[in-house]
């Protein structure tokens, strides 16, 4: 894989993740904002992208996310934040990154991009980004807020049921309309391994033959389409990918035969069980 295009893809996804504005009307007022300290105590949780504001036309315009938008990263206390975005389609991906905080300067570094806190209260957390900047022609960035909202630590996202490693157990065909098992193209051991930083790990061993790939993975949970892919979301393999407690099916319509090396289109279907 690209290791360029892999850094450049989850920064963006890191920035998306934790961007926008809001608080204009405190800006304009004055108004004395909240701050709870230490930062490092009370940013800790799981925070919900609410609102933005930025400058457009040379006037404050808020934007209020919509329901079907969903952003959210959780502030881990280890140092770690998990973040989770919605991308067009209703695709629902994933990213891993580190968090720190500067107490003097009352600022937030999250994916190496540190932003000032206007906000932080028990349930809201509000911070400014200046995007845009180019030093290398002198373009000045535009201010932006965004305000976030805590959401309760045991909520949990469809999108999370995926990860952890995912065992073959059988292989199906449908034949004349119905499901029967079969070993044909089938691996001696196989597995699949989600991760929260946007990777999907697939392993397959055939004889002394191992096959080992890494690729983002992105998903609609409500469809089960899944798209694999190793720099674009346009140049991804799809396959209906849904979850039912501790099994994954797997649903596509090409199957690839290792010990004939020949690809076999049809009507498919892996069954696999999560690795404990």
């Amino acid at each position: 894989m690209n290791r360029m295009k892999t850094r450049t893809i989850l920064l963006l996804l890191g920035l998306t993740v934790l961007s926008g504005a809001f608080l204009t009307s405190c800006k304009d007022s004055g108004e004395d904002i909240p701050i709870l300290k230490p930062l490092s105590e009370h940013l800790v949780g799981k925070w919900r992208w609410a609102e933005s504001s930025g400058i457009k036309d040379g006037t404050w315009q808020e934007y209020i996310v919509p329901d079907d938008i969903y952003e959210r990263v959780f502030l881990r206390e280890d140092g770690t934040a998990q973040h989770i975005r919605t991308f067009d389609g209703g695709y629902m991906a994933m990213k891993s990154s580190a968090w720190t905080t500067d107490e003097e300067t009352v600022t937030v570094t999250i994916s190496g991009v540190p932003s000032p806190v206007l906000r932080l209260t028990a349930d809201e957390f509000g911070f400014s980004m200046t995007t845009g900047t180019n030093p290398e022609n002198g373009t000045a960035g535009e201010e932006q807020h965004w305000l976030f909202r805590r959401i309760d630590i045991g909520e949990k996202h469809p999108v999370e049921n995926y990860l952890g490693r995912w065992v073959l157990s059988k292989t199906y065909e449908k034949k004349d309309g119905q499901w029967v098992e079969t070993a044909a193209g089938k691996p001696d051991e196989a597995w699949h391994e989600y991760r929260e930083d946007g990777f999907a790990t697939f392993h397959a061993c055939t004889g002394d033959k191992d096959q080992d790939s890494e690729m983002y993975w992105m998903v609609n949970c409500t469809t089960g389409d899944m798209r694999w892919f190793e720099s674009t979301p346009k140049e991804a393999s799809t396959a209906n990918v849904t979850i039912d407690g501790d099994t994954m099916t797997v649903l596509y319509s090409k199957s690839y035969d290792p010990a004939t090396g020949q690809v076999v289109e049809g009507e498919f279907k892996d069954v696999l069980i999560l690795d404990k």
